[in-house]
């Protein structure tokens, strides 16, 4: 496929000025040889990490903060994406669990800031393909079979991670990785972030099929985390990475953006996790990627897997997700933190010997399951069991969780926002039985249009408190 001239020139041109730009944390990459160099003798410099303490975020200049709340530093800029003063992209994070990474719940609240207050691409993603079901909105992603994937939310991880929790490292010359945006504005900036090690391997890229410099992973210490920030021509729609496996080759997250004005709205989550999972970050090298991406609010949206885990008490809890949130903090100092508290769901109390209607039904909250008929040894069990035994019940941690990081909020000072009070009680059961459903049939995952209507809501409440703050503010202007 051979581009426009005028494309091919804007390409060119955007890798010569990236070349000239830099500073403290840019290094330049090896210049290509042999035949790399005739594919491209175009430079293009690293995002690395500056010197700091391991477990300490950036150094950067701290942003303005206005007016009281949570949210101030947030809602300030959102302010300044209002009134065109913010030149470059808003980052929103998003932590969480399966709920983040079905990228439903996520995607909604994506859209509705995009829509809001303008849209500056969907930003990174985990890499190659994480796990199965892997649906991000916005883009298109394939991988071949060879990427191995390791998660941070593994019984015993190896390696380093960072805030996607995944790493995929490419075992054969070929394996190959594509990201094609379904945005209608498409790309002009390709993110990727990698561990650089003795000898590691080399990524060729692809961008709507014209060959660019190819990526050297390889450094003299290692490994260690590092960014590089690839201007393409505006409009581009696909890239293309190729391993070349001439060595160790680590993708941590990868992903398109719009260097404009507007909302990108990153969500990284593990299937399964729990708020452990932000304890699981290296921290130097989460630091690294929060100072270098700077977001200006961290969505954390765990506690579903802790509700349904029986092994949980307050004070474990407590300790748990109050140390989680003292990391990002720690990480990321002076960015907003929201939390978000999971969602109702519902278990059977019984399975078996239970009947299609009696399954039909969520036992209120507050009134006991009564026990299972006892049966005599010898003799044989009830083809079914009572009703109210084999009900959905909300399993008792979740009220607990909820309970645990509405304190951590309060104490913290920051906004928090309760998910299930969107459904009620029992509310995934009722979603579940409604026509069309909102809720899976497991009583734990919601389907699109259940995520949409709960990402609304918080999008509501915020939006509620910015306007609110807004009045705040201009009432201390006018004093």
């Amino acid at each position: 496929m051979n581009w426009p001239r005028a494309r091919l020139a804007s390409l060119t041109l955007s890798l010569a000025l990236a070349a000239c730009a830099g500073g403290p944390s840019s290094q330049q990459a090896p210049a290509p040889r042999g035949a790399d160099a005739a594919v491209s003798a175009l430079p293009f410099r690293w995002h690395v990490p500056e010197a700091r303490t391991p477990t300490t975020g950036a150094v950067a200049a701290p942003r303005p903060r206005l007016g009281p709340g949570p949210l101030a530093g947030f809602f300030t800029e959102l302010a300044a994406l209002e009134r065109g003063t913010r030149k470059e992209p808003l980052l929103i994070l998003q932590l969480g669990d399966s709920h983040t990474a079905g990228d439903r719940f996520s995607g909604r609240l994506r859209e509705r800031f995009q829509g809001q207050f303008g849209a500056a691409g969907r930003g990174q993603l985990p890499p190659a393909v994480p796990f199965d079901y892997f649906r991000p909105q916005g883009v298109q992603v394939t991988a071949s079979p060879g990427w191995i994937i390791s998660k941070a939310g593994a019984l015993k991880p190896e390696g380093l991670f960072g805030v996607s929790g995944f790493r995929a490292r490419a075992t054969k010359p070929g394996d190959r990785a594509s990201l094609t945006s379904t945005e209608e504005a498409g790309f002009d900036t390709l993110l990727l972030t990698v561990l650089r090690q003795p000898l590691g391997g080399t990524l060729e890229l692809e961008i709507d099929g014209q060959r660019l410099p190819p990526i050297s992973t390889a450094a003299e210490t290692g490994p260690q985390v590092a960014r590089v920030q690839i201007p393409v021509p505006p409009g581009s729609r696909q890239a293309v990475l190729t391993a070349r496996a001439d060595g160790p080759t680590d993708l941590l997250a990868w992903g398109p953006q719009r260097q404009q004005p507007g909302i990108v709205l990153e969500a990284h989550g593990t299937v399964g996790a729990t708020v452990k999972l932000v304890r699981r970050f290296d921290p130097a090298t989460a630091a690294f990627e929060l100072a270098d991406r700077r977001p200006d609010l961290i969505l954390l949206a765990f506690g579903t897997n802790e509700g349904f885990q029986d092994g949980w008490t307050a004070e474990t809890y407590a300790a748990e997700a109050a140390g989680a949130v003292a990391d990002l903090r720690r990480l990321a100092p002076g960015v907003d933190i929201a939390v978000i508290g999971p969602p109702d769901g519902n278990r059977l109390a019984s399975s078996s010997g239970c009947s299609p209607a009696a399954t039909r039904q969520c036992l209120v909250p507050g009134l006991p399951v009564p026990p299972p008929p006892v049966v005599k040894p010898g003799a044989k069990p009830p083809a079914k069991k009572p009703a109210a035994a084999c009900r959905w019940v909300i399993p008792p941690n979740l009220s607990m969780v909820r309970q645990t990081l509405t304190g951590i909020a309060q104490k913290e000072r920051l906004f928090f926002w309760d998910w299930s009070q969107v459904m009620g009680p029992c509310g995934a059961n009722a979603w579940a039985l409604q026509d069309p459903p909102l809720a899976g049939s497991d009583r734990v995952h919601y389907r699109p249009e259940g995520y949409a209507r709960a990402a609304d809501a918080l999008y509501d409440q915020m939006m509620a408190e910015y306007a609110a703050w807004k009045l705040a503010v201009s009432g201390v202007a006018q004093q």
